[in-house]
């Protein structure tokens, strides 16, 4: 098998902006009738609906974080089904966000889910023996498949085998082998050279009498036979629509629009997501998965910029437990798969690219090497940007100054809906260091800028600086970082890499915060994320309440910091803060419990570290704080030591939060963060 080289890395990123174009195109039309489509959509060009910020999508929410995996195995012989049964239970907020939770028994998720909640683990917590099998051969074992084939280019068997360890945490029967079918025609598509290939590769890696392979080779045959693209429709609907199966969404009617589109678009992209998106049912992910494999295999050629890919701004947003996490760069997540794909190799890579690869996955610095990428960037009235040999071509209005930016924070307004519950924390902090490289020609003039949605301010560098220290107000909540730019006739700014990284120094004042109610159904408090309980803005403060285990965060990834919370238990016996968090599962707990103050590691399961007693006093404010450096940990109670530990199997890195549990209640004032 040949190296991986720099056209594949490339064409990762054009199956991922292929997977996000079909999710956009087929959102609005989810689960409509082909005719109610025809009738409204019939010879429109583009996207049915100006989404401007699309928001979050359980499409693009499991492949970026079922992919985690993987990525957070420290040891890939030993990858497997526990890895993604935490993966699923440490990023999953608890019945709200990432999936349609439609209940037990019906939504296959939210089934395997609650099983896995309950210890039942994979495969059992997605068989046919556990939960029926209508239940298990719904369309989620393909749909999240995508990644599997980006990850292994060329492997068509192990992209597969991947993508059945994943599929079987929630699925089973033939909607494993979609699972499989998926992956390895998206792996194929990077060294095919006709769809007949891709199609042929998914086939090879499920068994000959699955129904999914039946009713692939049936299609087949029936364009071969020169069938035409209506009277396969009709065959479809007469002999694998959905009225033949159960449950909610199968997964055969939905293949069966997917390898019909496949064949009838005939090696062109857009041919081949409009026949798909026409044909109705679940559009967003039929088109979704196709956007991935077409992607792949033509590289976008043909696709007009302007109308299908622009749109995107190179940016998937998210609803895990991880508000940081949420705003994903693409190129970013293209450069840590592509690094995952050389592990799996066990291979190296010197190219063009290799700059890049040192971009983290949830690092706020972005670059602009990947053909045509903007990596987030936007331009206001008076600037225009352009891509141009590996940097963004920044020029201005006549006279005036623009301005070029990277959104670090989302606030409900900034959406256009609210799918699948998208929820954010802020990737930028007072404290840390806004770095650009650029080159200013022809008299140009650049300040750096940041703006504080808190009021609106906009801050500004010297002119000429290429790194600036945010040092404003602590309380700031920083939307946007970028470039201010003058230009004249003739001038030039080129960017070639933007960030904004160091030590946050900051607090969460929530008397300046609010709850935002994006539906009945879904708030957040602004700057936060929560796994589960119910978290409001009341009367200038944080209130949590919660019958099992509330948890709430805010911040970037830090390693030793000083955070400090003053919090008020109101009622119950169970309240507290969050550090070095990096999900529901796997962070640190300091909390008043059963008259104790007490310190325990979560990783999966509890460890009590260290307590003493120290009842509660329900209605009075105090302030709690921990330091934390390297394996040293040191609690404070109002400004006094009282707890100390050394943890050898210390947790390094994460964020922050607030804790309340077993039907307590408790408010939060303020959040004060210093990394150290």
């Amino acid at each position: 098998m040949k190296k991986l080289n720099d056209n594949d890395l490339e064409k990762i990123y054009y199956g991922w902006l292929g997977k996000a174009i079909g999710i956009r195109y087929g959102a609005p039309v989810e689960m409509w009738d082909y005719t109610q489509i025809r009738e409204k959509y019939a010879g429109k060009d583009g996207y049915f609906v100006d989404y401007n910020d699309f928001a979050a999508d359980d499409d693009s929410n499991g492949p970026i974080f079922f992919y985690r995996a993987l990525r957070d195995c420290p040891d890939l012989s030993r990858y497997g089904y526990r890895d993604l049964a935490e993966c699923w239970l440490n990023y999953v907020p608890y019945e709200h966000g990432f999936y349609w939770w439609g209940g037990y028994g019906v939504s296959e998720e939210h089934t395997a889910y609650l099983n896995l909640q309950k210890g039942i683990l994979p495969p059992v917590s997605g068989s046919m023996l556990q939960n029926g099998r209508t239940m298990s051969e719904q369309i989620g074992g393909q749909i999240f498949s995508d990644v599997w084939g980006l990850v292994c280019p060329y492997d068509f068997r192990r992209a597969a085998d991947l993508a059945e360890k994943a599929a079987r945490v929630s699925h089973d029967g033939v909607a494993v082998d979609g699972g499989r079918f998926v992956a390895a025609m998206i792996s194929a598509a990077f060294g095919a050279e006709s769809v007949e290939d891709i199609l042929q590769a998914g086939l090879s890696v499920i068994g000959k009498e699955s129904g999914y392979a039946k009713m692939t080779r049936d299609l087949m045959r029936f364009y071969r036979e020169g069938g035409g693209q209506e009277e396969c429709f009709d065959y479809i609907r007469a002999n694998y629509w959905k009225d033949k199966y159960g449950g909610n969404c199968h997964i055969i009617p939905n293949a069966a629009i997917m390898v019909y589109s496949l064949l009838y678009g005939e090696g062109d992209f857009l041919r081949t997501l409009k026949i798909a998106n026409f044909s109705g049912f679940d559009t967003d992910c039929n088109v979704g998965n196709l956007g991935t494999v077409m992607g792949v295999f033509t590289s976008l050629k043909g696709v007009d910029y302007a109308t299908w890919i622009a749109p995107v701004r190179d940016t998937t947003l998210c609803s895990s437990v991880l508000g940081y996490a949420n705003i994903v760069n693409i190129p970013n997540f293209v450069y840590d798969v592509f690094r995952s794909a050389l592990r799996l190799r066990n291979e190296t890579y010197e190219g063009k690219y290799s700059e890049s690869l040192t971009i983290g996955l949830d690092e706020m610095r972005v670059d602009f090497a990947l053909p045509d990428s903007v990596s987030g960037m936007r331009a206001d009235a008076d600037a225009c940007i352009v891509h141009a040999d590996g940097a963004l071509k920044i020029t201005s209005a006549k006279g005036r100054e623009g301005k070029v930016y990277y959104k670090t924070y989302y606030r409900k307004e900034d959406l256009f809906d609210n799918r699948y519950d998208p929820a954010f924390s802020p990737k930028a902090y007072n404290g840390q260091t806004i770095r650009a490289r650029y080159r200013a020609e022809g008299g140009a003039k650049v300040r750096l800028f940041c703006e504080d949605l808190h009021g609106g301010k906009t801050y500004f560098s010297a002119e000429g600086a290429t790194e600036w220290k945010i040092d404003i107000a602590k309380t700031a909540l920083i939307g946007k970082i970028g470039l201010a730019v003058r230009t004249e006739e003739g001038g030039e700014v080129r960017l070639e890499e933007l960030s904004c990284t160091g030590k946050p120094d900051y607090v969460v004042d929530f008397a300046l915060e609010t709850t935002e109610n994006y539906a009945l159904e879904h708030t957040e408090v602004r700057q936060c994320t929560h796994y589960d309980g119910v978290w409001q803005i009341e009367e200038g403060r944080l209130t949590g309440r919660c019958l099992t285990n509330g948890q709430l965060y805010t911040s970037v990834p830090m390693k030793d910091f000083l955070f400090t919370a003053d919090m008020a238990p109101l009622s119950g016996d169970a309240c507290g803060i969050l550090f070095r968090v990096c999900g529901a599962r796997k962070h640190y707990r300091l909390a008043y419990e059963q008259g104790k103050l007490r310190l325990t590691r979560c990783c999966g399961s509890e460890t009590l570290l260290t307590e003493r007693d120290m009842p509660l006093c329900l209605g009075k404010t105090r302030s709690i704080s921990v330091s934390v450096r390297g394996k040293e940990i040191k609690v404070f109670a109002d400004g006094a030591q009282v707890l100390a530990y050394t943890d050898e199997q210390a947790i390094s890195e994460g964020i922050v939060g607030a804790y309340v549990g077993r039907g307590s209640v408790a408010a939060f004032d303020r959040f004060s963060i210093k990394e150290i």
